[in-house]
C-alpha cells in the first residue's frame, strides 16, 4: 500500500502567517507607544534636563529622552561633571531599545562642541555615555547607517570633513575584500579627528554576512 508523503498545503503557510503576526504586533505596540508619548517632541521640565538644555541622566531625563528620542550634550566646556548631569561616578550609561522593545525609532544625538559648526548631529540605534573619575570620558554612538558594507563605508566618508578626520577608501576596501574572501570578520579604526574641539575616532566593524556597524567615540576636551 502506497504511502502518501505530501505535506498538507496549509503547512506551507505557517513561516508567512507567522511573520504576518509578529509585523502586525510590532506595529501595533508602536502605535501604542506612539500613542503614549514616544518620539513626539515636547519641552522638557527642570528634571528632565539642564536649564541650557542639555540632556539629564536621571530617572526623570532617561524617561524624557526615551519618550523623544532625543539625546542633547553640551561639550563646549569640559570637562563635564557626571553628577551634574545625573551620570554615576565611574561606568556606563547606554540607551538603546525601548523598553526591551525593538522599536524602530532612532534616537538623535546632538553636540553642542567647541569648534565646527556648532552643533553637530548622529543619528544612532545606541548611545553610551562612559565617566571615569566623576567626569564625562566618552560618547559612544553606534549610527544608522545603509545597508551593507557599502552604507558604513558611505556614512564614515560623509562625516570626515565635519569631524576632521581622513578616510583611506583604498586600504579599507583592501581589508575588507581580504575579510570577504577569507570568510571572516573585519574591523577598521579611522582617525582621530579634531574639527569639532573633542576627538573623534569611528569603528567599523563587519562580520562574516558583511553586515556592518559604525561606532563614532567622541572625547570631550579637558578643558
Amino acid at each position: 500500500m502506497a504511502i502518501d508523503r505530501r505535506r498538507p498545503k496549509w503547512i506551507g503557510w505557517i513561516p508567512a502567517a507567522a511573520m504576518s503576526i509578529i509585523i502586525i504586533a510590532v506595529v501595533i505596540t508602536t502605535m501604542v507607544l506612539m500613542a503614549g508619548g514616544l518620539g513626539q517632541d515636547r519641552e522638557p521640565t527642570a528634571r528632565e534636563a539642564t536649564d541650557r538644555g542639555a540632556s539629564l541622566f536621571t530617572d526623570d531625563g532617561l524617561r524624557y529622552i526615551q519618550q523623544t528620542r532625543e539625546i542633547n550634550l553640551d561639550l563646549r566646556n569640559p570637562p563635564l561633571e557626571a553628577a551634574a548631569l545625573g551620570l554615576p561616578e565611574d561606568g556606563d550609561v547606554t540607551l538603546g531599545q525601548y523598553g526591551g522593545l525593538a522599536i524602530m525609532l532612532p534616537y538623535t544625538v546632538s553636540l553642542r562642541t567647541p569648534m565646527g559648526a556648532g552643533l553637530t548631529r548622529l543619528q544612532v540605534h545606541e548611545a553610551t555615555l562612559a565617566t571615569v573619575d566623576g567626569q564625562l570620558a566618552e560618547v559612544r554612538s553606534s549610527a544608522v547607517a545603509g545597508a551593507g558594507y557599502k552604507g558604513a563605508l558611505d556614512l564614515i566618508r560623509e562625516r570626515a570633513e565635519e569631524f576632521g578626520y581622513t578616510v583611506d577608501s583604498d586600504r579599507i576596501n583592501a581589508g575588507m575584500g581580504d575579510a570577504v574572501r577569507a570568510g571572516e570578520s573585519y574591523s577598521h579604526t579611522v582617525g582621530p579627528g579634531e574639527a569639532l574641539g573633542a576627538t573623534t575616532v569611528v569603528e567599523l566593524t563587519c562580520d562574516e554576512s558583511s553586515a556592518c556597524a559604525v561606532v563614532f567615540k567622541i572625547t570631550p576636551g579637558v578643558g
